[in-house]
């Protein structure tokens, strides 16, 4: 059999051919195939075989094991085992398992290690990737693999789970979880965790979440939730069905469900159901159901808790929704809308607000507020409407809108009837000679 300085000792049915310098230390059925500085310590049915002379491989109480290569696949190692391969690589070991396998075609597999563990797998991925796998671990676990290029990752417990072409990425526990193309990129527990080309991103606890083309990202428990399309730097911590989309970088989401962040820099949507932020940088939406800031660069704008609100039209900033159910903010700069049912800030109004009441609208006007009342329109700048006022409990007055005079005599003059309530101008003598100052006719 062409073999010379190696030596069988105990066992039966061992074999060795075409092998130097090597040993078969008891067990049954093992064999040593064209080898050199190969060695085989009990167990049963292992084999230690290449094509040419590989160096330096040991298989150490284990049952069918396999080690097997060409020229240079050398110092690879199995312990433990059963129904396990190392085919071709350099520096491998496999420790403890059953039934799992490293293929490394054309040496190209180097310092890898199965320990423990079923069914687990180092090599090519059905995508039909590179078998390129270097310093690479998996530990434990079920039907865990490590394909394709994926060089110092790790795979720890769990089952089911999978990298390939992510360097220097680990997942630890869990099942069914993917990271692919992605480096320095983590799951942690949690089902259906998927990290698609996304860099330094990570992902712990929850099921069935999504991080795609978006780096430095994260997904902290919940369920269903995805981050995507170029929206770097975002994250989104429980909650049920929520998106960040469309680079909508360095934006966040906490709790809630079926919430979206589109193509909205610097956002944020914290809790509530059905929200959606879109084009809106530096915006945020707090709590409530179905709200809608969708302004096409109204920048700097918030809804705050309520129902069906909604701030849109763009080119403007700084507006705000509190509270209130279907009330909607259309244009202007620093405009509020404060409670109240299916109010109206409608185009032209800077720095306007309505306070309440129901079916308000505020048209075309500037600084002017709107308190209470229902189906009242404002159309003057500077102006305060309110349905009745009731100062102090002793004066009433029905639907008022401020009107200015220089005193109680050009109040009369101007169509003011006694217990009307006007403002200054600010022309009259002393001391009426201050502009804004609540007057009552007498």
């Amino acid at each position: 059999d062409q073999s010379s300085y190696s030596v069988i000792s105990g066992g039966y049915d061992n074999n060795i051919n075409n092998t130097t310098q090597s040993t078969i230390f008891g067990g049954s059925g093992n064999t040593l195939n064209d080898s050199t500085e190969a060695f085989i310590a009990g167990g049963s049915d292992n084999i230690i075989t290449s094509s040419g002379k590989i160096r330096g491989n040991s298989i150490i109480g284990s049952k069918s094991a396999s080690i097997s290569g060409s020229t240079s696949d050398d110092y690879n190692f199995v312990a433990g085992s059963e129904s396990v391969t190392i085919f071709e690589g350099t520096g491998n070991a496999i420790i403890a398992s059953f039934v799992s396998d490293m293929e490394f075609f054309g040496a190209q597999g180097e310092y890898n290690a199965i320990i423990g563990g079923v069914n687990n797998y180092m090599g090519r991925s059905w995508t039909g990737g590179t078998y390129d796998v270097d310093i690479s671990a998996i530990i434990g676990g079920d039907s865990n693999s490590i394909n394709d290029g994926s060089d110092g990752s790790f795979i720890a417990g769990g089952g089911a789970s999978n990298i390939y072409n992510g360097d220097y990425s680990g997942i630890v526990g869990g099942v069914t979880h993917k990271i692919s193309a992605s480096t320095v990129s983590f799951i942690g527990g949690g089902a259906d965790i998927d990290i698609n080309n996304s860099n330094l991103s990570v992902a712990v606890g929850g099921g069935d979440h999504f991080i795609n083309d978006s780096e430095f990202s994260g997904l902290i428990s919940g369920e269903k939730n995805k981050i995507q399309t170029n929206s770097d730097h975002s994250i989104i911590g429980g909650g049920s069905g929520n998106t960040i989309d469309n680079g909508s970088d360095r934006s966040g989401m906490l709790g809630g469900k079926g919430l979206l962040i589109n193509s909205s820099e610097d956002s944020i949507i914290a809790g509530g159901f059905g929200n959606t932020l879109t084009q809106s940088n530096y915006s945020a939406i707090i709590g409530g159901t179905d709200n809608t800031l969708n302004a096409a660069g109204d920048d700097r704008s918030a809804i705050i808790a309520g129902s069906g609100n909604t701030i849109t039209n763009g080119g403007n900033e700084s507006n705000v929704i509190i509270a209130g159910i279907g009330n909607t903010l259309k244009a202007g700069d620093g405009s509020t809308i404060v409670g109240g049912l299916n109010n109206l800030i409608q185009f032209g109004n800077d720095s306007c607000s309505i306070v309440g009441g129901s079916n308000n609208l505020m048209n075309a006007s500037n600084n002017s507020v709107i308190i209470g009342g229902q189906s009242i329109t404002g159309t003057n700048s500077d102006t305060v409407y309110v349905p009745n006022l009731n100062i102090g409990g002793g004066i009433t007055t029905s639907l008022l809108t401020l009107q200015s005079f220089d005193d109680d005599s050009a109040a009369g003059t101007g169509g003011l009837s006694a217990g009307e309530v006007y403002q200054t101008t600010g022309a009259g003598a002393a001391p009426l000679n201050v502009a804004g100052i609540l007057m009552v006719k007498q």
